[in-house]
C-alpha cells in the first residue's frame, strides 16, 4: 500500500509509419498544392520533397494517421517542412519553384 495513493497502470501506444502513411502524406501534399497554387508544375514531384524531408510523426499527421486529421493544421505543416533548407534544395534540384 502507498499511503491511500492508487497508481494508475499507463499504456503507451506506438504508430509506426508505413508505406501506406507515406503515400497518403505525399497525395495530401500534392492536392494541397494543386488546389493552392494551380499553376505550379509538377506538384508530386513537390510533395515527395515534403515527405522525404518531414519526420516520421510529421508523416502520420500529413497522412492524417495521427492527431485530429483536420486539413487546416496538416496545410499548415506541410508549409513548414517546405520552407526548410534541405526541402528548398530538393525542389531546386527537380527544377522546382519555391513555394511563396
Amino acid at each position: 500500500r502507498l499511503g491511500g495513493l492508487a497508481l494508475a497502470a499507463c499504456t503507451m501506444s506506438v504508430v509506426v509509419m508505413t508505406p501506406l502513411d507515406e503515400a497518403a502524406a505525399e497525395a495530401f501534399v500534392a492536392e494541397t498544392l494543386a488546389a493552392q497554387y494551380p499553376d505550379y508544375p509538377q506538384p508530386e514531384a513537390a510533395a515527395t520533397c515534403v515527405r522525404e524531408n518531414a519526420t516520421d510523426r510529421e508523416v502520420l499527421l500529413l497522412a492524417g494517421t495521427v492527431g485530429t486529421g483536420q486539413a487546416d493544421p496538416r496545410r499548415r505543416l506541410g508549409v513548414l517542412i517546405a520552407q526548410r533548407p534541405e526541402t528548398q534544395a530538393c525542389f531546386q534540384s527537380k527544377n522546382l519553384p519555391r513555394l511563396r
